[in-house]
């Protein structure tokens, strides 16, 4: 999974992921808080999710925590 960004002229959060990628569904934290929890279907190989109204300021800390399907979990986090 790529490092995702975060496009303020559309208001989704988007990333990318290698083929074949284990990922079952990511959580999305906003400074410490669950705003989003997004299931991954098999193959897919971007992930999009709308964030307007989520994030509150441009200091925000997202944070992703993509699950794969044998429930281990990955960190990410990347300045608003």
């Amino acid at each position: 999974m790529t490092i995702p960004i975060y496009d303020l002229s559309q208001s989704y959060l988007i990333g990318t992921l290698e083929p074949n990628h284990p990922i079952a569904k990511v959580d999305i934290q906003v400074n410490g808080k669950t705003v989003n929890v997004v299931s991954i279907p098999s193959g897919t190989q971007t992930l999009r999710v709308a964030m307007a109204g989520e994030i509150p300021t441009t200091r925000a800390t997202i944070t992703l925590l993509p699950e794969d399907t044998n429930g281990y979990i990955w960190q990410y986090q990347v300045p608003a």
